[in-house]
């Protein structure tokens, strides 16, 4: 499929120059692609080409970046949902700074002994961070604070943030938004924020792992945890042992109610039946076995993922109002339902008019039933069946009809016709 790109020529940084050509171009292609076609119009050799996304663009808010794109990058990677005409634009590398760009490549020493000049050139020193995200630390301290360039470092290597200027690394919506893009970056944030518990709970939301960088008296301050694990029920896991009461445990499923399965196999808070509800009515994505006797608890399990039957006990496998429950969550559910209700005609015809799923999960003895399974698969269908046609079959009495029909077959077949008549 070709879908058409846009591509603008002329210096990135000026507008001295408003030339622009348009070519179609496939999906597959890759940024060197897309320069070699630029070269075929231009002349302008590939290595000498660096194309950036325009800024202010839905692309740049998707990506963040607006840096320019490596070789490469496939074209469907960098398209955004609904876009039909991808725009670039394009800056022209001078022989010099091509020289710097290959000579700095993957060689940190050279990029920190450079001039002046070059740590200050964006070209040279976005080629040199792509390579090795280390290399931020060398550029100067205008493009360390150059919003663009350290996204591009982020996104490879969140690490390389704490080279970032003291000014970026002060910004808490900027941190944050650093945060998003690579969970690494948060040792880049200033001292100053990291005590700032509105701060670690607005990182927290974006990441857990944020509370593992706050002060040691944050962490071990009650109240602060509390406010932790309402923010993200799934922090339970970095929260220190000691603080993981009822408390803790409870305000954390309420929150997300899968950290229950974040707590050890052996803690007694999992035989707590106030923090097993408050998780299940939460939406945890699994019930404990040691519950699955408890039809209330059950029910509201399945009523959220049918499949959940499979953790119920026995006797409620065999309840027709818990395995239909079940089913009209999700009708492959059945296949978890008692042998009894299983092989039950009546039953396995109700559930299927519910789901047509059933279909797959009945007895293996009424699978060689072909009268009946048609009447299923009839059902499934959205056919109409007429109810006494349906208790007939449900009932098996359609067998005792099969069975006098051979009977009479086999009667007429071994019998001269003059006595059967």
């Amino acid at each position: 499929q070709l879908m058409a790109i846009a591509v603008h020529v002329g210096c990135h940084d000026s507008d001295e120059s408003d030339q622009s050509l348009q070519f179609d171009a496939d999906l597959s292609w890759t940024v060197a692609d897309v320069k070699a076609k630029i070269a075929e119009f231009t002349a302008i050799p590939p290595q000498q080409q660096r194309l950036v996304l325009p800024e202010g663009t839905i692309l740049t808010t998707i990506f963040h970046h607006q840096a320019s794109l490596n070789d490469k990058e496939v074209l469907s990677s960098i398209r955004a949902p609904g876009v039909d005409v991808l725009h670039f634009q394009l800056a022209t590398l001078s022989t010099f700074q091509k020289e710097w760009i290959d000579r700095v490549a993957g060689r940190l020493m050279v990029l920190r002994d450079a001039p002046e000049a070059i740590r200050d050139d964006r070209a040279v020193v976005s080629s040199a961070v792509r390579a090795a995200g280390e290399a931020l630390q060398f550029a100067s301290p205008a493009l360390r604070k150059h919003r663009a360039t350290v996204r591009q470092v982020v996104q490879q290597m969140g690490g390389a943030f704490l080279y970032a200027s003291a000014e970026l690394r002060s910004d808490r919506d900027f941190v944050l938004e650093m945060l998003a893009l690579n969970p690494g970056s948060m040792q880049g944030a200033s001292a100053d924020l990291l005590k700032d518990p509105d701060f670690i709970l607005a990182a927290i939301r974006s990441n857990p792992w944020a509370l593992a960088l706050a002060p040691a008296e944050m962490q071990k301050n009650r109240d602060f945890l509390l406010k932790v694990v309402a923010t993200r029920g799934d922090a339970l896991y970095i929260i220190p042992a000691e603080f993981c009461d009822k408390e803790i445990v409870l305000a954390a499923v309420k929150q997300c109610g899968d950290a229950l399965e974040l707590l050890p196999e052996d803690s007694p808070l999992l035989e707590d039946r106030h923090v097993i509800h408050a998780a299940v009515t939460q939406g945890s994505a699994d019930i404990p076995k040691a519950w699955g006797g408890d039809r209330e608890l059950l029910l509201l399990a399945i009523q959220r993922d049918g499949l959940l039957l499979e953790r119920g006990s026995a006797a409620l496998k065999d309840d027709p109002e818990v395995v239909l429950t079940a089913v009209q969550q999700n009708g492959n559910a059945f296949k978890s339902a008692s042998n009894r209700l299983r092989s039950k005609r009546s039953f396995i015809f109700e559930a299927t008019k519910i789901s047509a799923d059933v279909v797959k999960h009945v007895s293996p003895l009424h699978r060689t039933d072909t009268t009946f399974v048609a009447l299923l698969q009839r059902i499934a269908s959205g056919q109409e069946v007429s109810e006494e046609e349906a208790s007939k079959i449900c009932q098996g009495r359609h067998e005792d009809q099969l069975l006098k029909s051979y009977l009479l077959s086999e009667i007429r077949t071994s019998t001269p016709e003059s006595k059967v008549r």
